[in-house]
């Protein structure tokens, strides 16, 4: 599922200059809403590519590591050389765009709500924590401190 938040937001038109970190995530929480709204196909193929180019931005990284740093153990570069192998085959496999954490509650359908809900949580997020301001200036406390039964 952290692939998917990445690759949305990497995807996600937001602009640092014209807004408040507040009015971002309030953007990047509709952007994230609006995937989970998808329709099941236009899901899928968003899924898919996401999946694939984190996929290919970890063996870029992997190879500018091991051409940058010479300095490496010899056990260390055939590790990483082993999990770009990995990576590069398990991408061809069917279910590699599921998410783990999915792949026996819903598959791509539960990602496509979690995603949906957690955009919700986003998006609402700065208006939560300015509340819970108001209500702690009033003395009213939101759940409870640490310590108290």
């Amino acid at each position: 599922m952290s692939d998917f938040v990445l690759s949305a937001l990497s995807t996600c038109p937001l602009s640092i200059a014209e807004s408040s970190p507040a009015e971002r995530l309030e953007r990047f929480g509709k952007f994230l809403t609006f995937l989970g709204t998808l329709a099941d196909d236009d899901f899928h193929e968003w899924a898919q590519s996401a999946v694939l180019a984190r996929a290919a931005g970890l063996g870029q990284a992997a190879e500018a590591a091991l051409k940058r740093d010479r300095c490496y153990p010899d056990y260390w570069a055939e590790d990483l050389s082993q999990i770009m192998e990995r990576i590069s085959r398990a991408v061809l496999e069917p279910g590699y765009v599921v998410p783990d954490e999915v792949k026996n509650r819903g598959g791509l359908f539960a990602a496509k709500e979690v995603l949906r809900e957690f955009g919700e949580l986003v998006r609402w997020w700065p208006a939560i924590v300015e509340r819970a301001k108001v209500l702690a200036e009033s003395g009213t406390w939101v759940g409870c401190r640490l310590g108290d039964s």
